[in-house]
């Protein structure tokens, strides 16, 4: 889980860096972009441990 969440991590630092950097002129359309890559991130996260839970279900039985 904690592989899922650092990959998830340094993705989303990646694309914000790249977001901060071609909209850094217009200061809300950026702030738009962090909070959609927020959301973004929160969603794969909980999909990550889902998907871990279940398979990790599906090797104990």
């Amino acid at each position: 889980m904690s592989r899922a969440l650092s990959c998830t991590t340094s993705m989303i630092e990646e694309v914000k860096n790249e977001r901060f950097t071609k909209y850094y002129g217009n200061r809300q359309k950026t702030r738009k972009e962090g909070k959609r890559l927020f959301e973004i991130a929160i969603s794969t996260t909980i999909i990550a441990i889902a998907t871990l839970e279940r398979i990790n279900r599906n090797v104990k039985s």
